[in-house]
Parts: structure tokens; sequence; C-alpha cells
């Protein structure tokens, strides 16, 4: 009986780490979505200057909250090397955004979805 209850507990336990490692993916994605959708509205002028700092408030949280879950993955790991692998990663993000742009311009399904993507990036309340 005793080692069905530690055999349950480790099972919970183990769920919980994954249920956590994945939120953690799930910012970090937020993030890199609000980079590259940032990147779209600043090159196709589709920014609203009315709510941009909304936006911008929006896109310092979830930057806060994704490298702290960057952090936590690697844990023992140096903060500042972390922080260095994470913004090489930024700039492969904004150099895709960057050539999408160009390759398909602002009219490309690709492009404009970002646009909507930005859109709601606006709207969303933290």
């Amino acid at each position: 009986m005793k080692r069905l209850l530690i055999l349950c507990l480790c099972l919970i336990a183990s769920r919980s780490i994954a249920f956590a490692q994945q939120q953690a993916v799930d910012i970090v994605g937020m993030r890199d979505n609000f980079i590259v959708a940032g990147i779209a509205a600043q090159k196709c002028n589709a920014n609203d200057p009315d709510r941009q700092d909304l936006h911008d408030r929006n896109f310092t949280i979830v930057s806060r909250k994704a490298m702290e879950a960057i952090i936590a993955r690697e844990p023992g790991a140096d903060p500042e090397e972390v922080r260095k692998k994470d913004l090489a990663h930024i700039e492969q993000l904004q150099d895709a955004a960057f050539n999408l742009i160009r390759a398909e311009g602002c009219k490309s399904e690709k492009v404009r979805a970002l646009l909507r993507l930005h859109k709601l990036h606006e709207s969303v309340r933290f």
C-alpha cells in the first residue's frame, strides 16, 4: 500500500513538472510571437500609436516572464550565458521576420497573420 502511494505521488509530481515545463515553453513562444509580430507591424506601418503604450507594457511583462522561464529551464547554468543564448535566438527571429517581409511583402498572408497577432497583443490585459 505504501509503495502504491509513493508511486502515485511520483506520477503526480512528474506530471506537474511536465505541466510547468509546458507553461515555460508557452510563455517563451508568446514572447517570440510578440517579437516577430512587432517587427511586421513596424515594417508595414501598422502600429497604432494610441495603443502602443499598452502593447509595450504587455511585451515587457511577457519578456520578463519568458526570461524567468528560460533561466529556470537550466538550473545551475550561468544566467549571463543563458541570456546570451537567448539574445542569439532573438536575433534569429528578427532576421527571419525581416527576411519574410522582404521576400513576401506586407500583403502576404503570412505577414497579415503577424499583423493580426500584433493587434491581438495590443488588446490583451495582463
